[in-house]
């Protein structure tokens, strides 16, 4: 397997497989009684624990006070994305299938913001990459009016 392909597994499906999953693992907790505080906090432990592995496991080690707020920042805005999605599961009786097609929207903001912060589209063949990003974006709308 090529470097690139490795890449699109390691990077792209495998995490959209996990990331997938949180959305089922959420409506299940939600299910079974559990409030978004705790959630939130049982999710957290959840990371913590992955990261304490990971630090015998990758021996590659840096920090610095910035990487460590852009890396708690990202933390946080997880947090009120997913708290927002925790909160129709439970508040509105909304249903996982027609609430998470639209995070396919997630796709159209990192690519812009990609674009403008790092200077992707120098890298990549932008006409692809936005007409590709634009039909995810459309096809999870198309899914969401389904349900």
């Amino acid at each position: 397997m090529n470097s690139q392909h490795l890449a699109i597994l390691l990077g792209g499906i495998i995490p959209a497989f996990c990331f997938g999953l949180t959305g089922v693992l959420a409506k299940a907790s939600m299910d079974k009684g559990i409030d978004i505080a705790s959630y939130l906090f049982s999710v957290g432990v959840g990371v913590i624990l992955y990261g304490i592995v990971a630090l015998f496991v990758i021996a590659e080690r840096s920090f610095n006070v910035i990487s460590g707020l852009y890396a708690a920042g990202a933390g946080l805005i997880w947090a009120v994305g997913i708290s927002m999605f925790t909160y129709v599961l439970v508040a509105h009786k909304a249903s996982v299938s027609s609430i998470v097609p639209f995070h396919s929207g997630a796709v159209l903001v990192s690519v812009v913001l990609a674009f403008a912060i790092f200077a992707e589209w120098k890298a990549v063949n932008v006409p692809l990459l936005l007409i590709g990003a634009l039909f995810m974006v459309a096809g999870g709308a198309m899914v969401a009016k389904a349900s």
